[in-house]
């Protein structure tokens, strides 16, 4: 049973909870203005678009990345996650397909675990490749922050040889090329 003392103490520490909360006021808006790029001699075109509303502290987008090249590309799997720490309170991560990003204090960085599975990507004229990368805007106890954030995902690519689906490679029929992916953040 709580005695008067500690259930006054008790009250105190409640209501300063709530103070303190109101004081804070909201967690600020973001407007973001995200796009893609292509670094290298790649036969693609890539875009980057917010399919949906935030979920979970993170803003869902899709790249979708069309080859240009008949009859189209493969590309090896690729997993688009990408961090940045921004001093004590800030961090600013992404995560595709199979993949999630939580943040660990005592390294004061933010980890990616992805599943073990191995994707051959495809995409073909008229038939593009599309890709979900979540924008967190919380990480732990860590929260976006406003800035402009360019992350760079090496490829590597080949031409699709006829219709056949995949079957293997020649390490000789490998080029190298970048997709770029930049978030220009605003506070509203």
């Amino acid at each position: 049973m709580m005695g008067r003392t500690s259930l006054a103490l008790f009250a105190i520490g409640v209501i300063g909870a709530f103070a303190a909360a109101a004081c804070a006021g909201p967690p600020p808006e973001f407007a973001v203005v995200a796009s893609a790029g292509v670094e290298g001699d790649v036969p693609i075109d890539v875009e980057l678009r917010q399919v949906g509303p935030i979920e979970q502290g993170a803003r869902p987008y899709e790249l979708v990345i069309t080859s240009l090249e008949q009859p189209g590309i493969w590309i090896e799997d690729v997993r688009w996650t990408f961090s940045e720490v921004v001093g004590e309170e800030h961090a600013i991560a992404t995560a595709g397909s199979g993949c999630g990003a939580e943040w660990f204090p005592e390294e004061q960085q933010v980890f990616h675990a992805c599943t073990e599975e191995y994707r051959i990507l495809e995409t073909r004229p008229g038939a593009p490749l599309r890709e979900p990368i979540r924008l967190y805007e919380v990480v732990g106890d860590m929260t976006m922050t406003a800035g402009t954030y360019t992350f760079t995902q090496r490829i590597r690519w080949w031409v699709i040889d006829g219709d056949e689906p995949f079957t293997s490679r020649d390490e000789a029929d490998l080029n190298d090329a970048a997709i770029t992916l930049t978030f220009e953040i605003t506070e509203r």
